[in-house]
Parts: structure tokens; C-alpha cells; sequence
């Protein structure tokens, strides 16, 4: 096997979505990925479902895409129900797609990045034997709700998610009926049930990436070997910085991502109410689709429900400060990554993968997610136009040195000669 360390090699990815069903970062960190590796001289192909079929789509050509059929339809960069993929039938289902990819590419390494797919690429490993890396970006594996990670550093136990953690959900995210929340609530369970299933393949990988030292940390106190652990940044390419002059008339505060009572935006809302008190030319906007534990947005909010990626670095540009107020260990937050690449100072809750992105009080702050604090932490910092400059500046470093494009393509490559040695 030494012959991999001096030719190049053959990945087939393999996720539920991908280009033009764009759905979150994981398919923009997948596919900026498997171009960095193809102009590293590697062949990267992806399968995913072909939930476009039809419509005159357009692909890029560096990348080799495979898609197989699939039932359900939805328009580009909108996202079908989970419960289409998070079930046994699509699991088996799977397998077939999974199989004949592997029978025509002849790859060295298949790397699953859509957790729904994993079930498929392990079974598939019946038909033969290639080493298979899985990339973790949520706590799907271990809690499919995850709120239990708000008061503990580990995976609840099934007794706790339907005593405590699935009322805790009903409570915050459901406004329907009685009828609503009874479906909901067995939705759910049956969610718990399937997650059980998604643990067993992960410890059947080869080896599992996470994309933050904070998510490793939670999974192996959850139950994972370290010795399949490697920590892998997703990275996102740093724009050139350009110092323009701070807008002293209008100052844009930024959060991009879901909208969400785990994502803490009504603590960002709030908080804003109390900063536009005194500071009243001061904007808020949010940019992304809301859950139903978020009430209606207040008018003098900018919501924005979609922006194609590659129109959304306009947005960072004019913007003072990027805001993080995460009330769940965020894993590693995509668009904060955008917002230290753009050199946006960035305040976010000190949960999770943010402690990786902010240098607390170097290039922003870390804070506890209340609207107290986040009012006076963005009230103070956008009445110091040289601290945002500053700060801006470190993100900036920090986005070059800690989440470089050339730093996670050399560990996936290590990564994939160490599996194939």
C-alpha cells in the first residue's frame, strides 16, 4: 500500500444533498472539500439523491456528480422533511446506489458526509471492503434534539429524553394542537429509537472526523473510542481584508443561520431592542429560516429567509459585527467561519466549537447567551469603531492560521494514506 503515498487517489463522497440542493455548510464544506482536493491532483465523485430532477441545473464541472433516483422532489437549496432519509427503508434503500458508485468510480476511500447514508455505506461494505471515514458535524449520532447538550456535557439516557428533554422540546418548538403535539411527541420518540440505529454504524467506520475539538470532546465522554478520533477543521477561503471606513451613520449587526430557540435568536432580538435604545441608527439582520420556537420577527428586523452562498460574503462586507448567541454547544458554526474570513469581529455564547472561533477579547468576546450581556457587549463594542478594526484584524489572522483551506486538506490526506497503509 505504500504506492498511495506517491499517486493520487480516488474518494467517493457520499451525502443525501448536494449542489444544486445546497441545504446548510455541510454540503458547502463537503464540496469546497472535494475541490481542494481535485486541485491537489486527487478524483473526488459525489452521490447524493437527485432531488432536482427535470429542472435545467447546472453542476460544476471540477466536481463529478452521481445521483440516484429518489421519490421526492424539492426546489434547489431547500431541504425535503428528515424523516425521508431518517428511516430504515431509505437506509436499505441505499445500499444499491451505494454499491454500484463504488462497483464504477473503483475509489480508494469513501468518505460519508450525510449521516442518513452512513447506514447504506456500511451495509454496502457486504459487496466490498473499503475503508469508510465519516464526518461528524452535529450531535445527530448521540441526542437527535440535542437540548439535553444545554445543561451537560454528554448524551442524555432514554429514560431522561422522554421524561425531560422531549417535553422540553414540545414546550419550545411546537404551537399546534393536541392532536399535533401527540404526533410530534411519537415522531419524536421514534426519532430516539432511530438514533440508536445511526450510533451502532458510526462505531462500525473505519475512522470519524469531527469538526471541532468540542464536538469530539462530547462524543467520547458519549461513548466513542479515541482511537478512531481525528479533529478536522471545516474551513472556509479567507476573502482579501479591506479596511473600509466604518460607516459611523449605520452599523449593521449580522447573525446568519437558523432561526431557533437553540440558536438563541430571540436572546439576539432582545438584547437589540435594549442597544437600539441608545443606539437608534443600529440594524439587525438575520438571515435565515425560522423554527417555531421563534415568535414572528419584529419589523424593524431585516430578515432575510434565503441568499445563495455565493452572494452572501455582500452581506458580511456590510456588516460591523457578526453575533453567535448559541444557547446549545454549537458544533462549529459555518457562517462564523465566513465572518472571521470577511475579518468581522464576532460575539458569541461560550458554548461549544465558538470557544474555537473567538479568542476571547482578541478578535471579539465570549459571553454567557443572555440579553443583558449581549446588549452591553455589542452596545460597547459598536461605539469603539478603532476596536472593531482591530478585532476585525485578528479574526482575520485567526481565520488564516486556525481554519486555512491548505492545513484541512493536508490532514484529510493524511488521514486517507494512514487508512490505506
Amino acid at each position: 500500500m505504500l504506492l498511495f503515498m506517491n499517486r493520487y487517489m480516488k474518494i467517493l463522497f457520499v451525502n443525501e444533498y448536494a449542489s444544486p440542493n445546497i441545504v446548510s455548510g455541510a454540503e458547502l464544506s463537503m464540496e469546497s472539500l472535494a475541490r481542494s482536493l481535485i486541485d491537489s491532483g486527487h478524483k473526488v465523485a459525489i452521490l447524493s439523491a437527485n432531488l432536482s430532477e427535470g429542472e435545467n441545473l447546472r453542476y460544476e464541472k471540477k466536481i463529478k456528480f452521481l445521483k440516484f433516483w429518489f421519490p421526492k422532489k424539492c426546489k434547489p437549496y431547500s431541504s425535503l422533511p428528515v424523516f425521508w432519509f431518517d428511516n430504515p427503508i431509505f437506509w436499505l434503500c441505499s445500499v444499491i446506489p451505494i454499491a454500484l458508485a463504488v462497483w464504477r468510480e473503483k475509489p480508494d476511500i469513501i468518505h460519508v458526509h450525510g449521516k442518513y447514508m452512513l447506514p447504506g455505506t456500511i451495509i454496502s461494505k457486504l459487496f466490498f471492503s473499503k475503508p469508510i471515514i465519516v464526518t461528524v458535524r452535529d450531535y445527530k449520532f448521540i441526542c437527535p434534539l440535542a437540548i439535553c447538550l444545554t445543561r451537560r456535557n454528554k448524551a442524555c439516557t432514554f429514560s431522561y429524553f422522554l421524561g425531560t428533554e422531549r417535553s422540553m422540546y414540545l414546550s419550545k418548538y411546537t404551537h399546534t394542537s393536541i392532536v399535533g403535539r401527540i404526533f410530534i411527541s411519537a415522531r419524536i420518540t421514534i426519532s430516539k429509537l432511530l438514533q440508536q440505529g445511526l450510533y451502532f454504524f458510526l462505531t462500525k467506520c473505519n475512522a470519524i472526523v469531527y469538526v471541532s475539538n468540542a464536538l469530539a470532546q462530547i462524543y467520547e465522554k458519549s461513548g466513542f473510542s479515541k482511537s478512531k478520533l481525528s479533529v478536522i477543521y471545516n474551513f472556509c477561503q479567507p476573502k482579501p481584508l479591506s479596511i473600509k471606513p466604518i460607516d459611523r451613520k449605520i452599523k449593521i449587526v449580522l447573525y446568519v443561520g437558523k432561526l431557533s430557540y437553540g440558536k438563541g435568536t430571540d436572546i439576539l432580538i432582545e438584547a437589540m431592542e435594549k442597544v437600539r435604545k441608545i443606539l437608534p441608527k443600529v440594524k439587525l439582520m438575520l438571515i435565515g429560516s425560522k423554527s417555531q420556537s421563534i415568535d414572528n420577527i419584529p419589523s424593524w428586523v431585516d430578515w432575510i429567509l434565503h441568499i445563495p452562498n455565493e452572494k452572501i460574503f455582500d452581506y458580511y462586507r456590510q456588516a460591523s459585527v457578526f453575533v453567535l448567541p448559541t444557547r446549545w454547544p454549537e458544533p462549529l458554526s459555518r457562517s462564523g467561519l465566513e465572518a472571521l474570513s470577511m475579518g468581522l469581529p464576532v460575539i458569541a455564547s461560550d458554548r461549544g466549537g465558538n470557544r474555537e472561533i473567538v479568542n476571547d477579547s482578541k478578535n471579539g468576546y465570549l459571553i454567557e447567551p443572555n440579553v443583558e450581556t449581549l446588549a452591553n457587549k455589542i452596545s460597547s463594542l459598536l461605539n469603539n469603531d478603532f476596536k472593531i478594526i482591530e478585532m476585525g484584524k485578528e479574526s482575520f489572522k485567526l481565520s488564516k492560521k486556525r481554519f486555512s483551506a491548505a492545513m484541512t486538506i493536508e490532514k484529510h490526506i493524511k488521514l486517507y494514506k494512514r487508512l490505506l497503509e
